[in-house]
């Protein structure tokens, strides 16, 4: 399961000749938006939180011998999340993919700015977020690890963020050349 790791899979998308040839995400934002951010699971179970991403990047470089990324920041759009015994379990399941999200975008551009977008939760706060992002041109690329088939926006009858609004946002992202990924396997 070595290909899974960071010089793994940078030699498996064939990343290495790019970064042999001196780019590696150099003047470059990846903002990537999640629900709850990586939170600190000693405090999450006490229900406070504390997001953890930035420190949690820096220890995966230590271990992966990575550059630090030049900037590493988080960012509450539409408010900080809050815990409860109800969504603690979901919190903590976001916080993993979080984690993922942040550090595998680091390791395909290891000298682009790291910017996390926390959503308090993830029905339309993530749709809002995205387009904060757009709206304030926040970065070049946003990642959503996350995602749904289409069909399934539409049952139960959705918000009119999810009906209408996201296709209107990705269309500005991509008219502002912002390019935007999103999950493949959901």
């Amino acid at each position: 399961a070595v290909i899974w790791l960071p010089f793994g899979l940078e030699m498996m998308y064939d990343e290495l000749p790019l970064f042999y040839s001196g780019y590696s995400g150099q003047g470059l934002t990846i903002a990537i938006v999640d629900a709850f951010g990586d939170v600190n699971f000693t405090l999450a179970s006490q229900l406070i939180y504390q997001n953890i991403a930035c420190n949690d990047l820096a220890t995966f470089d230590y271990i992966f011998s990575l550059p630090n990324p030049p900037s590493c920041q988080v960012i509450y759009p539409t408010g900080t999340p809050v815990l409860t015994q109800y969504n603690l379990g979901y919190a903590i399941g976001w916080s993993w993919e979080t984690a993922l999200d942040v550090e595998y975008s680091h390791t395909m551009a290891p000298n682009a700015n790291i910017l996390l977008v926390v959503s308090p939760d993830s029905g339309d706060d993530l749709f809002t977020d995205i387009e904060y992002v757009v709206n304030n041109s926040l970065a070049n690329f946003i990642s959503l690890s996350w995602g749904l088939w289409e069909d399934l926006y539409y049952y139960p009858p959705p918000s009119y963020n999810l009906l209408y609004g996201y296709d209107e946002i990705f269309m500005q992202a991509a008219a502002e050349g912002i390019g935007v990924f999103a999950a493949s396997g959901d």
